[in-house]
Parts: structure tokens; C-alpha cells; sequence
């Protein structure tokens, strides 16, 4: 009989529409209802008539747990910027995460496909649970019944620290709580390694006796077969002809004529040559350019006060308040492949986490692509390149500023939008060269800080208003990071330079990128 203490979870189940993937899911949904969770589906809950997004919304609000079902089609719909039930989920899903911060709840499910071909960009960093095998291993599904039950395998207790005092070896240690037992999910799991196993040592034997074959040719051809060559009858010759032709060898070999060797002359020591500092690429030199210390174009941003927020988009972006903020420089162009590569070459950085780019299979190493924005890399990946060229990423006010100014206008260049002016959706597909929009540059002269990559700055993620003293600008802290300016994948908006988006630290995308501010 069922203990009716123990509180039932609620789950809702999110996922694409997929003739397999919907049969798959109904039945796992059928098997939790059966273990007794309480699982809502879509196809039991909604009638004709009803509402879909707020069946979504109330189902996500007051479920215990939502199950993301992860295949590359729902991969697929959940970025895409069409319309669909996949899209609005991701919506009201995102939203909960990063305000309500409650990660737990949200547990990612593979079903088809690598986790990196079918995680979502927001899940990509998450512990998943495997139930892609068909079928899927008992000791995993063992593992998202616990977790919706709330229970954990519970460490063992500390025992008393070891007694040092007496000669080496006397310390006593405890003995094992319990031995290990061979569950039944052991044995499936050995199983299906078994199968797993046997799969691919089967193609293996094939390629083995291709060898012996070919291996026994081989000792027929070249000592089998001359040794009965002599044992084969010739039939006497009825030519007067002779059957061999006499061959006649030289009386001594013939030796190659001794050459002088000649005496090697030293050579003078070569001292290493440093790695260069690359060539800056600066496409739109002004006369009021400032260059770092490693030549890298820079402008300044004035002090003074400037609107911060927005009451357009994102509840977030609010209140609409007052910065003032002292004068600092910004990097006019965002940092480039080759700009990342010093660093990376120079010890000091690590290279990027994925060499491609969202379509080109070699992007980072790849010369035609030295001075377009560098990608896949982290919050600590960009703080510290910044670091080493003497500067720092800039705060989410510093970036706001310089996108926006001071005057009003809705996009850093002014107050309209086409692919002429920024990289957005629609308009390539991927990042762009750096500079090559000179119309979309801001009122101080800088480059790309609405679309092509989204840029990290120095804040953590905080409701407004902006106050640089109440923490969020601690860079100890592991909390989620800033990101500003929306990218290739993202759909033109008014007022883009308020859009917030906090993501954690150690995230990476093929459109995060980012560019460095210094302090005069």
C-alpha cells in the first residue's frame, strides 16, 4: 500500500511536437502517473477552445518540476524566432529561471540526438538525465524518480578523526556502512554495454579475417609458390633455340665514386623572436581615436548623466532612471579572432571553446575570419583578456551609455532599422566584420554594439536601479553576468541597447562575444 505522507510531485511535461517524440512522451508520462507522479500533458489537460500559452503558463507556475524533452528539432523551434508553442515555453521557462532562480526545477531530458545538438542554449550547462537509449536504461528513469521525490543518496556520517598519536598505521579507519550490491539496474546497464559491446566487435572480426585472407595470399605468392616451381615438369624444347639467355654479370661491383665530405661551418645562434602583437584592423580611423598600450582603438565616453532603462520591452529594464557615470574609454570594434589569439598565444589566454562559428566549420583559426568577432567564449575568458591588455570589461551602465547617448534615440544610430545599418536576424546568419556598418555606429563612434554578437559586461544580473555600489559590480562573486545588445539571432527591437539578459558565468554561444572599457 502507497505511504499517502509522501507528497506527490506535480511535473509538467514540455517538448516538441514529433510524431515519435509525442508517442515517447505520452507513454513516459503514463509510467510517472503510475509511480505516482502527477504528470500533465497537453493532450489530457487542453480542450478545444482553450488557451495554449495560458495552459503553459499555469502549468510551468505550479508544477513541482518541468521535464524539458531534448531533441534537435525541439533545439531547433525553441531558437528560432517564428512563432510556436516550443518558443513560448522557452519564454515563460527563461523567465522563471532568472527571476526566480529556482534551477532545480527545470530538468533537462535527452531524448534524441548529442546533448549538444539537442540542449537548448539556456540548458546546454545543465546536469541532464539520459533516457535517449531505446530503451532507455531503469537505472536513469531510477534517477528522475528521485529527483521528482525529493531523494538523494545520502553521504555517509563522519566518523572521528584518526588518532596520530600512535605509530604509523594505527589510526583505525571505518569499515564500509554496507557492501555493494548488483542491483538489477547494474545489470541491465551491463547488458546493454554487453550489446553495446558485442555491436562493434563484430565489424572488428570482419576486418581481422580480411587480414588472415589476405595475409595467406601473401604466403602462397611469395614462398609457397617458388617452392613447387622447381617440382613442375618442362617439356623438353622442340627449337634449336636455346630456352635461357645466357646473362653475364661484371667481374667486381661497380662502387660509386668517393666524394670530399665537406667541413660544416658554424652557424651564428638565433635569438628567439617574441610573438608579434597582431596588426590592428581599424577600418574608420577619426583623429580622435584613443590606442592602448597594444594599439587597440578605443573612444571616449564623456561624464555625465544619461537615461538608464526603458518601459518598451522587459519588465527589467525598469524603472527608467538617472546614471551618472565618470568618463572611461570603450573599444570602438568588438575583439576580433586575431586580437584573442595574442592573448591565447601569450599564455595568458585560453582559446575559445568552440573554433566554429554558427556556420562556418573553421572560424577561429581560420585567417579569412582574423577580424570578425571572436566567440564561444565565457564571462572569465573575456574578463581575463581584457586583464591583460591593462583594461576591464565595461559595466552594463558604461555599456549602455555608450549604445544609447544622451539624446533619445532608439537604436545607437538613430531611430530606424535595416540590414544596411546591423547584423540582425534575417540579415546574415552569422557575425559580420568588424566596422562594416558605418551608419550603425553610436554617437561616440563605435562599432557593432546593437547585434552581430551579444557583449558580456563586468555586472551581475540585478533589478533596477542601476548602483554600482550595492554589489552587483563584485567580480568575485559567481552570480549571473550581463549580456548587451542582442546578435545575429536576435529580431529588431526598439530601444536594444536597455535589453538585459543574465546568463551564467561560464556560459558560451556562437554569438557571445564582447569588447573591453579602461578607466583614463
Amino acid at each position: 500500500m502507497a505511504d499517502e505522507s509522501v507528497k506527490r510531485p506535480k511535473v509538467f511535461i514540455s517538448y516538441a511536437w514529433e510524431d515519435d517524440t509525442k508517442e515517447w512522451v505520452r507513454s513516459l508520462a503514463e509510467r510517472l502517473r503510475y509511480n505516482g507522479v502527477e504528470t500533465a500533458l497537453d493532450e489530457w489537460e487542453v480542450a478545444p477552445g482553450d488557451s495554449l500559452p495560458e495552459f503553459m503558463e499555469k502549468s510551468v507556475s505550479i508544477s513541482d518540476y518541468v521535464l524539458v524533452i531534448c531533441t534537435p528539432t525541439y533545439k531547433k523551434k525553441s531558437e528560432s524566432d517564428s512563432p510556436s508553442g516550443v518558443v513560448y515555453e522557452k519564454g515563460v521557462i527563461v523567465g522563471e529561471l532568472f527571476v526566480k532562480r529556482n534551477q532545480r526545477k527545470f530538468i533537462p531530458i535527452l531524448k534524441k540526438g548529442k546533448w549538444i545538438e539537442a540542449a537548448p542554449e539556456w540548458a546546454l550547462h545543465k546536469k541532464y538525465i539520459d533516457l535517449s537509449d531505446n530503451p532507455y536504461l531503469e537505472k536513469n528513469y531510477r534517477e528522475l524518480l528521485m529527483t521528482l521525490y525529493g531523494k538523494r543518496e545520502i553521504a555517509p556520517p563522519l566518523g572521528p578523526p584518526p588518532d596520530f598519536s600512535g605509530p604509523s598505521g594505527n589510526s583505525s579507519e571505518p569499515k564500509p556502512l554496507r557492501k555493494p550490491l548488483i542491483s538489477k539496474y547494474a545489470v541491465d546497464e551491463f547488458i546493454a554495454s554487453l550489446k553495446n559491446f558485442t555491436g562493434k566487435l563484430i565489424p572488428l572480426l570482419r576486418v581481422v579475417g580480411i587480414l588472415i585472407v589476405v595475409g595467406v595470399i601473401l604466403w602462397v605468392s611469395t614462398w609457397a609458390i617458388p617452392k613447387l616451381i622447381p617440382l613442375i615438369p618442362i617439356p623438353k624444347a622442340t627449337s634449336t633455340q636455346p630456352l635461357v639467355t645466357q646473362v653475364t654479370f661484371a667481374s667486381s661491383p661497380v662502387l660509386p665514386s668517393k666524394t670530399t665530405r665537406p667541413n660544416p661551418t658554424p652557424t651564428k645562434t638565433q635569438t628567439p623572436v617574441p610573438t608579434p602583437v597582431p596588426v590592428i584592423f581599424n577600418p574608420h580611423p577619426d583623429s580622435s581615436d584613443f590606442f592602448d598600450t597594444y594599439g587597440v582603438p578605443m573612444r571616449l565616453v564623456k561624464s555625465g548623466s544619461f537615461t538608464m532603462g526603458s518601459t518598451t520591452n522587459e519588465s527589467d529594464e525598469q524603472p527608467v532612471h538617472q546614471v551618472n557615470l565618470s568618463a572611461f574609454y570603450i573599444d570602438k570594434y568588438e575583439i576580433t579572432n586575431i586580437l584573442y589569439d595574442a592573448c591565447v598565444k601569450d599564455g595568458k589566454c585560453q582559446k575559445p571553446q568552440n573554433i566554429s562559428s554558427q556556420t562556418r566549420f573553421n572560424y577561429y583559426d581560420n585567417s579569412v575570419y582574423s577580424y570578425f568577432p571572436v566567440v564561444y567564449v565565457d564571462w572569465t575568458m573575456a574578463r581575463t583578456y581584457c586583464e591583460w591588455r591593462g583594461a576591464r570589461l565595461p559595466t552594463e551602465a558604461e555599456w549602455e551609455k555608450s549604445a544609447r547617448g544622451t539624446d533619445g534615440r532608439t537604436y545607437p544610430w538613430g531611430n530606424d532599422i535595416d540590414c544596411r545599418k546591423a547584423n540582425y536576424l534575417g540579415c546574415t546568419g552569422d557575425t559580420t566584420k568588424i566596422g562594416s556598418y558605418e551608419s550603425g555606429k553610436s554617437v561616440y563612434g563605435v562599432y557593432d554594439l546593437a547585434y552581430n554578437v551579444w557583449e558580456w559586461t563586468s555586472s551581475i544580473y540585478r533589478n533596477y536601479p542601476y548602483n554600482a555600489n550595492d554589489g552587483r559590480e563584485d567580480l568575485s562573486s559567481s552570480e549571473p553576468r550581463m549580456l548587451r545588445g542582442s546578435s545575429w539571432n536576435g529580431g529588431p527591437m526598439v530601444n536594444i541597447f536597455a535589453d538585459r539578459f543574465g546568463f551564467w558565468q561560464d556560459s558560451v554561444s556562437s554569438d557571445f562575444g564582447f569588447r573591453c572599457a579602461l578607466t583614463p
